[in-house]
């Protein structure tokens, strides 16, 4: 089950073992989200991901900041789910 550790507007992150998750609020005031993606490579990707889904730069910034590079150094930070 992926825990979700930061929400910036109607977007929020999540991780697990396997992956980052990166989720879209399902209607505007809802506190339902809904599933964008999936990634378990990069924080480039992960960012790229988010841009093509319709997530702006500062929105962005403030979501994807202080990860790390890449999900294997994330996850290595984490403490077990």
């Amino acid at each position: 089950m992926t825990d979700i550790f930061r929400t910036v507007d109607d977007w929020a992150l999540g991780g697990d073992d396997l992956q980052w998750t990166l989720y879209r609020r399902h209607k505007k005031g809802s506190r339902k989200w809904k599933v964008v993606a999936f990634v378990r490579s990069t924080r480039s990707v992960l960012e790229k991901t988010a841009k093509e889904n319709g997530l702006d730069g500062g929105t962005a910034k403030i979501l994807f900041s202080g990860l790390p590079g890449d999900f294997n150094a994330w996850k290595m930070n984490q403490t077990p789910f």
